[in-house]
């Protein structure tokens, strides 16, 4: 059950219904929303400020939510975040399945040490 369904004693709800609700002001769907904000908030910042990516990509259902959950966990996470790090993460949505943001990433971390280093592997051992 998610919180929207404690509050409200209704029926398990996605999601979608969740933030279309919200969206129409119904109070009971804007504070489950506010609350899963601010628990992934609290959740990435203390990830960021352990790990210290670059950049965090939400997918799927966060997608869907668009700029309305990136601005409350943006906000919730910032609270929570080392201030040194706070400017350096970039907090981003992607509607593409998460299997080809994993695919894209591995390729783009197998390129960039092609290019730091392309003779160790075009050019054997030659070169040492």
């Amino acid at each position: 059950k998610n919180d929207y369904d404690a509050i409200t004693g209704t029926k398990e709800k996605n999601a979608e219904e969740i933030l279309l609700l919200a969206k129409n002001g119904d109070v009971s769907a804007e504070t489950a929303l506010e609350k899963s904000a601010l628990y992934l908030g609290i959740g990435l910042a203390n990830l960021v400020n352990i790990l210290n990516p670059g950049t965090i990509i939400l997918s799927d259902a966060f997608a869907k939510a668009g700029e309305t959950l990136i601005k409350l966990v943006r906000w919730h996470m910032n609270r929570y975040l080392l201030r040194d790090i706070a400017e350096s993460v970039e907090l981003r949505i992607v509607s593409e399945p998460l299997e080809e943001i994993t695919m894209r990433g591995a390729s783009v971390a197998a390129l960039e040490q092609l290019l730091k280093e392309p003779t160790k592997y075009f050019c054997g051992n030659s070169m040492e």
